[in-house]
């Protein structure tokens, strides 16, 4: 997709490119490594010793390049870098199977942003990998470069090699849908999408795997609106926005030479455009849709973006009726949550705990929703099944008059679902429980 840091195709992508002082470390060559010992057995100490010079060297040009101070950073950096890439080199005249040493080529490379010399060296590296987590970063890192150069289906076929060799990192996943997506092929883009989503939302350290789901969503409902499926893109596409409400993450994959970026090229003003519909930012919505056909007029989703075009310039205009002011606006949050009984080995306080611990992103199911007679606050429940590994396998949500009770009811079942789960019961049986929330309108006091 279409995201140094690591990328997610959002070409770089969620481990895009490792930051270079990140690189300094990686992988560093040892006297003692495995993959060439007989070699240097053979070879006199003083040409072993230039080479552990020539390879310090580049290390500490590295350092010292990605550190700049001032106005000297951006012209030094790339001194440093091209003199990092000539030790190297040298390096490797010397010993030309130190896997270590390529690998560390391949990443100055990847800096300088010489993508197709970056490729030719890391596709020389991995043969000479000895680890899993050696194979594992040189393909993930192939699907990067690859997709850089437009090989989007060899770049494809890297991710698919990395999740082969046991791969659970959800970037692989997010990546390939991405590419899936720009290759036509929706239906395996949000399967991807769902499985990345998946293991990032049972990360033990889920707070940090926020921004990564945040892109997985904004995937995952454009994959689903470009399927002609509007309320599963819908709901996916609000949940990302509740994640990312000021939309930092799609502005910082509209600047050239981010982080972040989605593939193809402009294909971020979709996500923009589909972003701010769902959010109700109709004119917002309208420039990144025109922007987007602009930027990609041979796009496959050209008709889809007109489309949208066309029910935005149909949709009610807040200046239309300038006599009569317009409606308040409601925000709605969910401000309590309890478990009012449970049946089965889990009990209430062990879901409360976990609801309190994770709370699900029900508001973004809530966005500009109006009730008719102006309540404030507003109670419903959602019956829950638990299974044996404490996992939500069903959920249903019944939600009262002034509510749409159909998208908006699956959107609470869905973000329950996909968010809750609470620590294995004692006894190997499932649990139905029957959870109330609390909504409240934060603009027209509500709580």
């Amino acid at each position: 997709m279409a995201m140094s840091i690591s990328t997610r195709a959002w070409v770089p992508a969620r481990a895009a490119w490792v930051t270079a002082a990140a690189l300094v470390g990686t992988f560093a060559p040892s006297r003692s490594a495995p993959a060439e010992p007989a070699m240097w057995q053979h070879i006199a100490d003083p040409q072993r010793d230039q080479f552990d010079r020539l390879v310090q060297k580049a290390r500490d040009l590295l350092a010292e390049g990605v550190t700049p101070s001032g106005d000297r950073g951006r012209p030094q950096l790339s001194e440093r870098l091209a003199s990092s890439e000539a030790r190297l080199r040298e390096a490797l005249a010397l010993s030309p199977f130190d896997f270590a040493t390529l690998f560390l080529l391949f990443e100055v490379q990847s800096l300088r942003g010489h993508p197709a010399d970056a490729v030719a060296t890391l596709e020389r590296a991995e043969p000479l990998a000895r680890l899993p987590g050696q194979k594992a970063a040189c393909w993930f890192r192939l699907g990067l470069e690859r997709s850089r150069l437009g090989r989007y289906r060899e770049a494809l076929a890297s991710y698919d090699q990395q999740i082969a060799l046991g791969e659970t990192e959800a970037g692989a996943y997010a990546n390939a849908a991405e590419l899936l997506m720009a290759l036509g092929r929706l239906r395996e883009a949000a399967d991807r999408y769902h499985e990345a989503i998946r293991i990032d939302e049972h990360a033990a350290d889920r707070r940090g795997h926020e921004q990564g789901l945040a892109f997985s969503y904004y995937g995952l409902g454009v994959a689903l609106d470009r399927d002609r499926q509007d309320v599963a893109a819908h709901e996916a596409m609000g949940r990302a926005v509740a994640m990312d409400p000021s939309g930092s993450l799609l502005r910082l994959a509209q600047q050239p030479g981010a982080d972040f970026s989605f593939l193809p090229e402009g294909d971020v003003f979709y996500y923009i455009g589909l972003a701010s519909e769902v959010g109700g930012k109709t004119d917002d919505a309208q420039a990144a849709f025109q922007e987007f056909i602009a930027r990609q007029p041979r796009s496959p989703w050209l008709a889809r973006a007109r489309a949208h075009l066309t029910a935005l310039a149909l949709s009610p205009s807040p200046s239309s009726s300038p006599s009569v002011p317009p409606p308040p606006r409601y925000h709605w949050h969910a401000v309590a949550t309890a478990t009012v009984s449970s049946q089965g080995p889990l009990a209430a306080p062990v879901i409360d705990a976990a609801l309190k611990q994770r709370p699900p992103p029900w508001d973004a199911c809530f966005v500009d929703a109006m009730p008719s007679r102006g309540h404030d606050t507003v109670r419903f429940v959602v019956e829950a099944e638990f299974d044996t590994r404490g996992a939500v396998t069903r959920a249903t949500a019944h939600l009262p008059p002034p509510f749409d009770a159909g998208a908006t009811s699956r959107c609470v079942a869905a973000a329950l679902q996909g968010s809750l789960t609470v620590p294995p019961p004692a006894h190997a049986r499932p649990t139905n429980a029957r959870i109330e929330v609390l909504l409240a309108n934060g603009d027209s006091g509500g709580l």
